[in-house]
């Protein structure tokens, strides 16, 4: 009967273990992060369903625009120590961004009429990249929807 209990505790014991472990570990498929309603709303257009690009990144795109209308969303998942270099390496300007996560950041290049810019996030060993891609808008265009995104997408994490 010790045995039979030994090893129902045992097997419970490794099955919590490795239900918080997958917990901790964050999380795995970027496209679950946002439905394509929140990912709508975001770009102020309906998005079709996120399509993965590889495993970590996952991309949305407006339906029904083209050329510089069409606006596109892509989330990539990265390490917490990609996210500290490409902080301390970024062509461009780095500007920190409070409330989300356990640190964040605009990285902003801006080359003739092309803008890319970025919101970097980390939050404990999980860290992400969201950018808005598309057209020729403002700066601050961007980041309100990138931010827009990341206040959804962070709480995820």
């Amino acid at each position: 009967m010790k045995t039979y209990r030994a090893a129902i505790t045992f097997s419970l014991s490794c099955f919590l273990f490795g239900s918080v472990m997958t917990l901790l570990a964050g999380p795995s498929d970027p496209c679950a992060l946002l439905t394509a309603a929140q990912a709508s709303a975001a770009l102020g257009g309906t998005v079709g369903t996120g399509k993965s690009i590889t495993g970590k990144v996952c991309q949305w795109q407006q339906q029904g625009k083209a050329g510089s209308e069409l606006l596109k969303l892509d989330v990539n998942l990265i390490t917490p120590d990609r996210f500290t270099r490409m902080k301390s390496v970024t062509v461009g300007t780095v500007v920190n961004v409070g409330g989300l996560g356990d640190d964040a950041y605009y990285s902003t290049l801006k080359t003739g009429h092309t803008t890319i810019t970025t919101l970097n996030i980390k939050k404990g060993d999980t860290a992400v990249v969201i950018r808005v891609s598309g057209g020729e808008r403002p700066v601050e265009e961007y980041q309100a929807k990138e931010k827009a995104v990341a206040q959804v997408l962070v709480p995820k994490l």
